[in-house]
């Protein structure tokens, strides 16, 4: 949420202010990469936003969003540089798995190979193991074993008395609807409607709220077999909340008006 927050003040924000918010919006793209390996759906979703916001020029766009993907990956390596600086184990393995290099496949891993597609294939590949990817050696191992084990070992699913190993389409809109408040879906329900019917005065809430939100929650839905958890689509409830408080402001205005006509009228 910091992260895409920061995004939309940098383009609402002219000359020096634009900056500053751009590499908040790095700074905070890193922490949330550092967080939890989930948080890599938030790189495509700020493409798609960046890309779509016509207020920012074509080059101002590519500009900014290569900044904040820059800080955001510098913040993962001397992340990664601490932990392998710091505590090591006695034989080194943690120095070994973290070289400076754009190659991180080529090189040789500190806990075997690598176990999920597409990262196994690439690895044993002479030629797309040398692939580029600006990600330490150790951080692709992280993101290839939650895969795994997401795809191999959780699970299986529950959901209305039935089990699968393979998941619903359905499992978390059903699981969103069985566990929100009702009104808490009901005001976040109420602000997305409003923001679409209103797209021409609300276009950029629009795009940097409720797009975020529906790409996180399809991606996750798509992503992951082993349903076991709403708090994999947690990440969504902070834009709800948003779309929630837009509903609030709304009704807010309307008691106003209605309690101000009740004044006239008598």
């Amino acid at each position: 949420l910091v992260t895409v927050f920061a995004a939309f003040e940098r383009a609402l924000a002219p000359g020096p202010f634009g900056h500053r918010w751009t590499i908040a919006s790095g700074a905070a793209l890193g922490l949330a990469l550092l967080s939890r390996f989930s948080s890599m759906l938030i790189l495509p979703i700020l493409l798609l936003v960046t890309v779509l916001d016509a207020r920012l020029a074509g080059g101002h766009r590519r500009r900014r969003l290569g900044v904040v993907i820059l800080m955001g990956l510098l913040l993962v390596h001397l992340g990664y540089a601490v932990i392998a600086t710091g505590g090591n184990p006695p034989d080194g393995g943690f120095r070994q798995s973290l070289p400076l290099s754009l190659f991180p496949l080529a090189h040789p891993s500190s806990s075997g190979k690598l176990l999920s597609e597409p990262l196994t294939s690439m690895e044993a590949s002479p030629s797309l193991r040398w692939l580029p990817i600006p990600l330490p050696r150790l951080y692709l191992e992280g993101v290839d074993l939650a895969r795994y084990k997401n795809l191999h070992i959780e699970g299986p699913g529950y959901l209305n008395g039935s089990l699968s190993s393979s998941g619903w389409w359905s499992w978390y809109l059903l699981a969103l609807l069985m566990k929100g408040t009702l009104p808490f879906l009901l005001l976040a329900a109420i602000g997305m409607a409003l923001w679409i019917l209103r797209n021409g005065a609300h276009r950029r809430e629009l795009l940097y709220v409720a797009l975020p939100a529906v790409c996180l929650f399809g991606l996750v839905t798509a992503l992951t077999r082993a349903q076991i958890g709403l708090r994999y689509i947690l990440p969504v409830f902070p834009f709800l909340c948003l779309a929630g408080g837009q509903a609030a402001v709304a009704f807010d205005t309307l008691c106003n008006l209605v309690r101000h006509v009740c004044r006239r009228g008598s």
